[in-house]
């Protein structure tokens, strides 16, 4: 797997994790949804529950159609629950935007660590 790509999978929990790497554009956002839309399919076929686990750390940066991309993902597919961690400061401030951008979607939440954001998924 080339470096600078996005990891997208479904973790030993059962939640689809997604290790964003490196800079976001719409493009790199847009294959992240096709991926979510696979594995969303993949779990539904199983009856289990949709819930997304995102790490932010690796990001470089975001541009514009990235973050309208995000809200989009957001909007548009069936996730239970969304828990985000990680990255420094500007892109907490970034995630908090997206978040707070998806009226609709009230369990979407901010973490600082791995731990707290999976034990909330997992409730």
């Amino acid at each position: 797997m080339n470096p600078q790509e996005n990891e997208v999978f479904i973790n030993g929990n059962g939640l689809i994790e997604t290790i964003f790497i490196g800079d976001q554009t719409e493009a790199t956002l847009l294959e992240v949804r096709k991926q979510y839309e696979i594995l969303i399919g993949q779990l539904k076929s199983e009856n289990k529950p949709i819930r997304l686990l995102i790490y932010l750390d690796r990001v470089t940066k975001t541009d514009s159609g990235a973050r309208t991309t995000a809200v989009g993902i957001l909007k548009d597919l069936p996730f239970e629950k969304v828990g985000v961690y990680g990255g420094d400061i500007k892109m907490r401030v970034v995630a908090k935007l997206i978040i707070s951008a998806v009226e609709h979607f009230s369990n979407i939440k901010y973490f600082s660590s791995r731990e707290e954001t999976e034990r909330w998924l997992l409730e």
